[in-house]
């Protein structure tokens, strides 16, 4: 099935585990909607990621949700971020994300998260949760 990560990030991040999910996942195709466009509609499902910090989802991605609600909704959606606050996370997400689309989602999780301005590692962040990205790459392979 074709699909595409859909992320925005700051501290590389979301950009670190949305290039990892495409090597994991079949016929996937990573996009920062900071430098690219994407149609949803091209593609079969769809992952978003993205950093949260103080208790928000960047702008960019909690824009991007908010105009593509309609067609994010027709399609099996999952939800990553990236951030270091594990215990306001839900509560963050449900501020965050349009109810819909929190409802819809097949998964919403939390990678982990780094400290910002930090220089990001390419292979095997010490920050990132690989039980949850296992598990998250799991439910996006069984659909």
């Amino acid at each position: 099935m074709k699909t595409v990560v859909l992320y925005a990030t700051k501290s590389g991040a979301a950009e670190i585990c949305a290039n990892k999910l495409a090597q994991e996942i079949e016929d996937c195709t990573a996009v920062n909607i900071n430098e690219q466009q994407a149609d949803v509609r091209s593609y079969e499902r769809v992952i978003l990621g993205s950093g949260i910090r103080m208790g928000r989802v960047y702008g960019p991605m909690k824009k991007f949700m908010k105009q593509e609600l309609e067609a994010l909704l027709d399609k099996p959606v999952w939800l990553y971020f990236c951030g270091i606050d594990t215990k306001g996370f839900l509560e963050t997400v449900q501020r965050n994300v349009p109810e819909g689309l929190c409802q819809a989602a097949k998964a919403i999780v939390l990678m982990g998260g780094k400290p910002p301005f930090k220089p990001s590692e390419e292979e095997a962040p010490p920050w990132l949760d690989e039980d949850a990205f296992e598990g998250f790459v799991s439910s996006v392979q069984s659909g």
